[in-house]
């Protein structure tokens, strides 16, 4: 294996791990301070995924306007699904364990009837292009991935550790 094959692999998994804890701190931050263990969280930001394809790609929208509608979208319906149905079992861990299971089930068949199953869905690359260091590339894209990634993180942190509501939940 050469070292900038090696090198780009690395590159690639840093990458990648940036959108990877943005997902995993929203499960333990839902998991941690209310108690709910959302096996269907996942499937949420697949719903993201498709909302933004079907805004841009089928309805035309820009990339911004899309994303902004998806977030406003699946948001809305994650605060549906914790009013309706997480909070009225809230303390039950067995009942929300069952129900998220259900719900991760519903929400992928829902979206293989209403969009299909077996084909990807490609979104226009809105800021295409990448740089190349001594034979390493780094696409555009997802330098702006990993630095938002970073910056949310960082913003998450010092909410939880410089104020009040921030240490109440990390007491709770």
């Amino acid at each position: 294996m050469s070292t900038e094959l090696l090198i780009q692999t690395f590159v690639n998994c840093i990458q990648l791990s940036s959108f990877y804890a943005l997902l995993a701190i929203g499960l333990s931050l839902v998991f941690g301070v209310a108690g709910i263990a959302n096996l269907a969280h996942g499937e949420f930001y697949m719903l993201g995924a498709y909302a933004v394809w079907w805004f841009s790609t089928l309805n035309g929208l820009n990339y911004i306007v899309s994303l902004l509608l998806a977030m406003v979208l699946v948001g809305g319906l994650g605060i549906i699904v914790e009013k309706a149905i997480f909070k009225p079992l809230r303390g039950n861990v067995l009942s929300v364990a069952i129900i998220s299971v259900g719900l991760l089930f519903i929400l992928q068949v829902l979206v293989g009837q209403i969009w299909g199953l077996g084909f990807p869905k490609r979104v226009d690359d809105p800021i295409g292009g990448s740089m190349n260091i001594h034979g390493i590339f780094f696409g555009y894209q997802r330098i702006i991935i990993m630095c938002a990634s970073v910056f949310l993180l960082s913003l998450l942190w010092l909410f939880l550790h410089r104020t009040k509501q921030g240490r109440a939940i990390r007491a709770s």
